[in-house]
């Protein structure tokens, strides 16, 4: 197999993955996944190689992603400052609403159950409740599973492996 040959093998590989946005991988992409192991001892630094160029995009996706939230928190930031100052505006005007040919302005009350600001650090007890969580021991079930204890309602789950490249 030629340089040329080797590239466009990873060009259709890279453009079978891109075919689909949601992770999930294309039969396309599985059909040139088997030609690729049948031959993987010849091609395992191609294979390394490809693998890096996903993890850059996925690296890159998610700084792009963080990015992005700082910006949308700050526009945010932006909108809320703005509605305060109008809302502020209103209240000093001593005006409810304001309306114009295109738009209407309401102070409008808050919804839901009306929040409590404790005060004091001293609550009386009256006013403290007391909630009981219980949680599985699965440092215990895990010991005796593997100690060899047979358990009706738990089992230990497999190990798993993954793929180290180095």
């Amino acid at each position: 197999m030629t340089m040329i040959d080797h590239t466009e093998e990873w060009l259709s590989m890279m453009n079978a993955l891109n075919s689909t946005e949601d992770g999930e991988v294309s039969e396309e992409a599985e059909a040139l996944m088997i030609e690729i192991e049948k031959n993987l001892s010849s091609k395992v630094d191609g294979c390394v190689g490809f693998m890096e160029n996903l993890r850059i995009n996925r690296t890159a996706c998610l700084d792009m992603t963080d990015k992005y939230q700082k910006k949308a928190d700050a526009w945010n930031k932006k909108l809320e400052w703005m509605k305060q100052r109008v809302l502020f505006c209103l209240q000093r005007m001593g005006q409810k609403s304001l309306e114009t040919a295109l738009h209407k302005i309401t102070i409008a009350a808050n919804g839901g159950v009306q929040g409590v600001e404790l005060t004091s650090d001293e609550i009386p007890r009256e006013y403290v409740k007391v909630v009981e969580k219980t949680s599985p021991d699965l440092d215990r079930k895990r010991k005796e599973l593997q100690a060899g204890k047979e358990l009706t309602f738990a089992k230990l789950k497999e190990k798993g492996c993954h793929l180290r490249v180095s």
